[in-house]
């Protein structure tokens, strides 16, 4: 027994529907806001890997934790609220731009070599030294991990 062969215009037609179907499911997301709160790398792991979700689920509200007590975990937030509102869209609107953009980065990386004149205490301290150490003790991140670090200090032994 075969199944029924559709005519080209019903082929379309079911296509189309098809098609509504996946963008009305996409927009429903897209309205509820994000997505769950779980919902992210580890969700793609779990996924991705056959035997990641055993040890996901295991480990997976002590990483969370261990991130939201990080230093970085403030930084890394503001980075991807940057992406959100400034890359995304840019994206969108200009993909082959942000290529190019992204290419010329690269290349300019590459043509200035950044890893053997950083590397050079000789050129670099006495030039950079005082003014790079006042902006690194300044910002925020710093200021997060030093009160991170004594936070740790001043809590009480954890007793078994």
């Amino acid at each position: 027994m075969s199944a029924p062969q559709l005519t080209p215009v019903e082929r379309l037609a079911l296509s189309r529907e098809r098609l509504r179907v996946a963008m009305a499911h996409n927009a429903a997301t897209r309205a509820s806001g994000r997505a769950a709160p779980g919902a992210g790398l580890l969700d793609i792991l779990k996924t991705a890997l056959p035997g990641a979700n055993v040890w996901i689920d295991t480990l997976g509200p002590t990483l969370k934790q261990w991130w939201t007590r990080h230093p970085l975990h403030s930084s890394g937030v503001l980075a991807g609220d940057v992406v959100r509102t400034v890359l995304r869209p840019m994206a969108q609107r200009h993909p082959v731009a942000l290529v190019t953009g992204a290419v010329v980065l690269g290349a300019v990386l590459i043509w200035s070599r950044p890893w053997r004149w950083a590397f050079q205490p000789r050129n670099l301290l006495p030039t950079l030294g005082p003014a790079l150490l006042s902006s690194v003790l300044a910002s925020g991140a710093v200021q997060s991990w030093i009160a991170s670090i004594l936070a740790k200090d001043q809590e009480p032994p954890a007793s078994e």
